[in-house]
């Protein structure tokens, strides 16, 4: 992901946390292509687990600050990010490399359709 205008949604601190996301995708995803050591892989999955908590609460504390109308849908769509992240975590080292790209690229496109479409809507201007 080559950060650009087009995923800013007009909240700086947002934007930070979503161009953090986006270089810990790129590790992944480096990772995932060039590197048959699982571990590593693994470490970046981590790393990306924790800072998607922080940033899903982030958000989700936004939205009860600004009595977001929308908040229940938000929080779902948060919720079944995170069981697709979960299960592709659990499957990561008995998957067959091409398969994990494959689902990587799916998180990261679902990522980035959550962000250019549900998080744009939360932005109170």
């Amino acid at each position: 992901i080559i950060w650009g205008d087009k995923y800013s949604i007009g909240h700086y601190a947002f934007d930070l946390q979503h161009m953090i996301i986006a270089s810990i995708l790129n590790n992944i995803y480096s990772e995932l292509k060039s590197n048959q050591d699982i571990s590593e892989v693994s470490s970046y999955f981590n790393i990306l687990e924790e800072y998607i908590k922080v940033h899903f609460e982030a958000e989700e504390s936004y939205m009860r600050e600004t009595n977001y109308k929308d908040i229940k849908s938000h929080i779902k769509a948060h919720e079944e990010f995170e069981k697709m992240f979960y299960d592709f975590k659990d499957n990561l080292s008995s998957s067959k490399k091409d398969d994990n790209i494959k689902l990587f690229k799916m998180l990261k496109e679902w990522l980035i359709n959550h962000e250019l479409t549900l998080d744009k809507k939360i932005i109170v201007t």
